[in-house]
């Protein structure tokens, strides 16, 4: 499962950093996305999303970080979800 934190609420973009089960490589991951919309438990449906990585097979760390910066406003609340495609 992975854990998602944000950070930065009053500017317009914000951080996040998420937290995986295992490093985030090309032999457990494909892709991560971060978007505004639960989609449930089925990450192949996660057409909508605001910022994605994509695994790499040298990486060794369980941490993905990046700024999300597509369409918030200081001051507002958003709820994100991060889905990591196997």
């Amino acid at each position: 499962m992975s854990y998602l934190s944000l950070s930065n609420p009053t500017t317009d973009s914000c951080d996040f950093r998420v937290k995986l089960s295992n490093d985030f490589n090309t032999d457990y991951y494909r892709e991560l996305r971060i978007t505004g919309r639960d989609y449930g438990s089925s990450t192949d449906r996660v057409s909508s999303y605001v910022e994605s990585r994509t695994a790499r097979s040298s990486y060794s760390s369980r941490y993905v970080e990046g700024v999300v910066n597509d369409g918030m406003s200081a001051g507002r609340t958003y709820t994100l979800y991060a889905y990591a495609q196997a």
